[in-house]
C-alpha cells in the first residue's frame, strides 16, 4: 500500500498495517414513491449523514458523501469487488495495481491507509478526514465549496454556481488517479 501511494502521489508514504474500515450508508431508489414509503426525503437523508458524522466523534470518519446515482453501494472484500461510480471511471487498474508484481488495489481500497489518502467519491455534499483535507490546496477548495469542521471531519458542500468538475480539480491531489503524473503534464 505504501509503495502504491508513493507511486501515485509522488511523495513517500510510510508502511502501515492493513486495518479495514466500516462503511455506513443509507440508500433508496430515487423515486417519490420510495421516499414516501420510507417516510423520508432527499434532504432528510443528507441530514442523516451530517448527523452521523456530528454524533460519532469517537470514531475516525474517513469519508462520507451524499449523492444521487444509480449504483447500489455494496462495499466488501468478497469476490464481487464493488467500487463507487467514481472509482469505476478511474483509470487505475484495480486488479493489477500500478506497480510491477502488485497484487491489485481492490482489497486495499477498504483499508484505513487508503481511506485517509484516496477519495473514493466526489459529490456536491461530502465529508473528509483531516488527513485528506491537508493534502489539497484549501484556498482552491474554498473557492468552489464551503468547508466546515465538526469533530475533526470536514464537510465539503459545493458552492452555488460551481460545477462538480471545479470540485474535482480542487480535489485532484486525493482522487483515485496517479496524481503525480497528472500534475506533471
Amino acid at each position: 500500500m505504501a509503495d502504491t501511494l508513493t507511486k501515485m502521489r509522488g511523495r513517500p508514504f510510510d508502511r502501515a498495517p492493513v486495518v479495514n474500515t466500516v462503511h455506513v450508508f443509507n440508500w433508496v431508489l430515487n423515486h417519490a414513491d420510495c421516499y414516501r414509503y420510507l417516510g423520508t426525503s432527499i434532504d432528510e437523508m443528507k441530514d442523516r449523514i451530517d448527523h452521523f458524522v456530528a454524533q460519532h466523534s469517537a470514531i475516525d470518519v474517513l469519508q462520507a458523501w451524499h449523492s444521487q446515482s444509480t449504483c447500489h453501494p455494496i462495499f466488501d472484500h468478497a469476490d464481487d469487488y464493488h467500487r463507487t461510480v467514481y472509482e469505476e471511471h478511474s483509470v487505475l487498474n484495480w486488479f493489477r495495481g500500478i506497480l510491477q508484481n502488485d497484487s491489485g488495489l481492490n482489497a486495499s481500497k477498504m483499508s484505513v491507509q487508503w481511506g485517509r489518502n484516496v477519495l473514493r467519491m466526489v459529490t456536491p455534499h461530502m465529508w473528509v478526514c483531516r488527513t485528506l483535507l491537508e493534502q489539497v490546496d484549501r484556498t482552491a477548495l474554498e473557492a468552489v465549496a464551503q468547508v466546515t469542521e465538526t469533530n475533526d471531519a470536514f464537510k465539503i458542500a459545493l458552492s452555488e454556481g460551481q460545477g462538480i468538475d471545479d470540485l474535482e480539480l480542487a480535489l485532484l491531489p486525493v482522487l483515485p488517479v496517479e496524481s503525480a503524473r497528472v500534475h506533471k503534464r
